[in-house]
């Protein structure tokens, strides 16, 4: 029986205890159930020290006082089994309330997922939203960077220079580039090569050593041809409007330009950025041009450096030789000189004819540059316009000018050798160069003979029969000097070998007055400080001097129309730099031209270097072929040799050696 007792009440501890287990919730509603768990775990508590307490009850339950103690002890235990009768009752309802919340449990799992797969879904979108955001304020900054229009304001380069005249009137915007194929196989510039020359004399190893020495040189392929290798078309300054000028960025751009048809032409840009090269209407040519950014106000000016490859020169090609007749120029200025001998003292009609002629040497360029359709060999020549371009989001944005105002072109000009050849082979003592050397040895004899005559006024008078051996003399006469009083004027002999020269000179067309001017110009003179208008200045007397071309010299005329000639800033104006010229210590301004300013023949590179009597160098720089001023440090009295070698776009070099007096 007491067994059976401790069995029933072990049944019950058992029972109590399967019905108290249950299967934990999820992690997430953990703190839901953390008071039902604690109030589970005081009742069961509670049951195991009753169950305990029972136990020790029925270890000392007397056997023999069983029977007497059954009868209270049935009372006890019915109530014990009405406790355990509500203890499974309330486990049942403990039971189903953990059932009940762990089907919560799951609801909330499955809503919760759900929830996270919707904030998941959100947050993407939200990404997406920003990006089209961020797309959207790209294109704002876009939009306020976006290009309003783009004009070609001015240009400049070798072949055309700047045509800009005021008010709208004319403006030629070309970027053209000079180049020739090597004829003479030049290797080096400067150079003692002799067949190279056209006119001068070969230049001595010693006399171009300071340029090595200073690794100046300029070195070529005498397989390709002869251009400058950046910037060979000129500079291009445009003007880009947009609706912030502040935030445009220039350099996000790639700048082309295209025709009609929109073929893009061979040329490319570098340098470009904000410009402060001022721009000035006129027509002139203009040397390298640099520019400070720092020195520009307006956001929406540029300028550009433009270049045509090597390797597309021929592709652009416009060849100066195929529309200039060589022979029919010849003719045009030989009748141009009969006319005007003809005109004799005609002044205004040889004025008037000599100008002509001029004209027509220096607009031969030009006026064959003016390209169109009917140059079907020459497309690139025709209009272009400027165009824009960037990469945006994988594809090429293009914003381009309204106008087709731009000529491209590479041109092939004259050579320093192109009149040489046609005009026939002439003995180089007849060269002006000579002659001038002449000229100033009889300077010299006048200043000796007669002190008291100023060179700089001096007037000179031609007598009849210079053809005949009997008067080989000149009459020379200063301020007092009177034509129909020969007591006012003295003779001045003139022997050997300048005898014939002159002669050849003077029956070739040079007038008294030439020879005269030749005199004057080596008269002793200060430098000229002043350069304001200093490029007038030169100007003026280079159409003063090509207005006198024709009535100089028959023979090779062209040739020296065209060739190099130095001049020179003195205290009485612009004067030609000639052996024999005399000028007051200082800094000369030297200015290395033409007759026609270098446009039928530029020059690719010129070398100027200034020795004293004992050979030392006092300077010595390789320029570019558009520089044409030049300082020469005259500050210590002597004698100095100036050296000046000038190379075409085709290797033929133009050479002077003038010797200088300095005070």
């Amino acid at each position: 029986m007491k067994k059976k007792i401790i069995n029933g009440i072990l049944m019950v501890a058992l029972l109590f205890a399967a019905t108290t287990s249950f299967v934990s919730c999820k992690d997430n509603v953990d703190d839901e159930l953390v008071p039902v768990y604690a109030k589970l775990a005081q009742q069961k508590s509670e049951l195991e020290a009753q169950i305990t307490a029972l136990q020790l009850q029925l270890n000392n339950l007397d056997l023999d006082g069983w029977r007497d103690q059954v009868n209270a002890n049935t009372v006890a235990i019915q109530n014990l089994q009405n406790k355990l009768d509500l203890m499974q009752s309330q486990l049942d309802t403990i039971n189903n309330q953990i059932s009940t919340l762990s089907a919560s449990v799951d609801t909330i799992q499955a809503e919760l997922d759900d929830l996270k797969s919707a904030v998941a879904i959100i947050e993407l979108a939200i990404l997406d939203l920003q990006d089209q955001i961020n797309e959207l304020n790209e294109r704002v900054d876009e939009m306020t960077k976006m290009i309003t229009g783009i004009q070609i304001n001015q240009t400049i380069c070798n072949p055309v220079g700047t045509i800009n005249l005021p008010g709208g009137l004319l403006r030629l915007n070309a970027l053209a580039a000079f180049f020739g194929s090597n004829e003479t196989g030049v290797e080096h510039f400067p150079n003692t090569d002799e067949d190279a020359i056209v006119l001068g004399e070969a230049l001595t190893a010693d006399e171009i050593a300071p340029a090595y020495a200073a690794d100046q040189e300029y070195n070529f392929d005498p397989n390709t041809y002869i251009t400058q290798d950046e910037g060979n078309a000129g500079l291009m300054f445009f003007t880009v409007n947009s609706y912030d000028p502040e935030a445009f960025d220039i350099s996000e751009y790639t700048l082309s330009v295209q025709n009609s048809l929109g073929r893009t032409a061979p040329i490319t840009f570098s340098e470009v950025k904000p410009s402060s090269y001022l721009i000035q209407p006129g027509i002139y040519h203009s040397g390298y041009v640099d520019s400070d950014p720092d020195l520009n106000n307006d956001p929406t000016y540029f300028q550009a450096r433009a270049t045509i490859a090597r390797k597309d020169l021929e592709a652009a090609r416009f060849d100066l030789s195929k529309f200039f007749d060589l022979q029919q120029a010849q003719s045009d200025i030989e009748a141009a000189v009969k006319e005007i001998k003809a005109a004799k003292g005609e002044n205004a009609k040889v004025k008037a004819i000599a100008k002509t002629v001029t004209e027509f040497l220096a607009k031969i360029f030009s006026g064959n540059m003016s390209g169109d359709n009917k140059n079907i060999t020459n497309p690139s020549w025709s209009a272009q316009k400027l165009v824009l371009s960037k990469e945006i989001d994988g594809r090429t944005v293009k914003r381009q000018a309204d106008d087709f105002d731009l000529a491209v072109s590479a041109v092939a000009p004259l050579s320093y050798n192109s009149f040489w050849e046609i005009e026939g082979v002439w003995a180089d003592k007849f060269s002006l160069d000579y002659i001038e050397r002449i000229v100033s040895k009889i300077a010299k004899r006048i200043k000796k003979e007669l002190p008291s005559i100023k060179l700089g006024s001096i007037k000179v008078k031609i007598p009849a029969g210079w053809d005949v051996d009997e008067n080989p003399y000149i009459l020379v006469g200063g301020d007092d000097a009177k034509l129909d009083d020969l007591t006012t004027w003295t003779k001045i002999e003139i022997e050997g070998e300048f005898i014939e020269t002159l002669r050849q000179a003077i029956k070739d067309g040079m007038t008294e007055i030439d020879l005269a001017e030749m005199i004057q110009n080596l008269a002793d003179d200060a430098l000229g400080t002043s350069v304001d208008n200093i490029a007038s200045r030169f100007n003026s007397y280079i159409e003063k001097f090509g207005n006198k071309i024709v009535s100089m010299l028959n023979h090779h005329m062209i040739t020296r129309a065209v060739t190099p000639m130095v001049l020179f800033n003195s205290a009485n104006g612009i004067k030609r730099l000639v052996t024999g010229t005399t000028v007051n210590s200082g800094v000369m301004q030297i200015n290395i031209t033409s007759p026609t300013s270098e446009l039928l023949v530029p020059a690719y590179a010129k070398y100027v270097a200034l020795f004293k009597a004992d050979g030392s160098c006092v300077q010595a720089k390789v320029y570019g072929g558009s520089e044409q001023r030049v300082d020469l440090n005259l500050a210590q009295a002597g004698e100095y040799k100036l050296i000046v070698s000038c190379m075409d776009y085709y290797g033929f070099v133009v050479n002077k050696k003038i010797d200088i007096t300095v005070k």
